[in-house]
């Protein structure tokens, strides 16, 4: 991965720390919530093929995914290629205006 990729994930990153999210944690089900939380756990596991389908699972949650930007863009800097295509596919289904301005880099 590119040099110029990394860093501007760890840039985003670091600026959706301190970002509100538009639709607070209050809105979302108590079943979604939980679903994401599952999933965070799952795209933390050892094996790849895991994390790329729990990045894959996250892009299902359309608009409703909102608050795990952070965590797909964790994905990005994942070390498997199939890993990243997937954070990064998942991420465009959740907010394309973000994914655009990222690979606009």
């Amino acid at each position: 991965m590119s040099r110029l990729i990394q860093s501007w994930c760890l840039f985003l990153l670091s600026g959706i720390a301190g970002m509100t999210v538009a639709r607070g944690q209050d809105d979302i089900p108590p079943e979604t919530k939980a679903l994401i939380s599952k999933l965070r756990d799952d795209a933390k596991n050892k094996s790849a093929s895991t994390r790329a389908s729990a990045y894959r699972s996250m892009g299902e949650l359309g608009k409703d995914g909102v608050s795990i930007r952070r965590t797909l863009c964790e994905g990005l800097l994942d070390p498997a290629v199939a890993v990243r295509t997937a954070a990064a596919d998942a991420l465009k289904k959740i907010d394309e205006a973000f994914f655009k301005d990222g690979v606009a880099v």
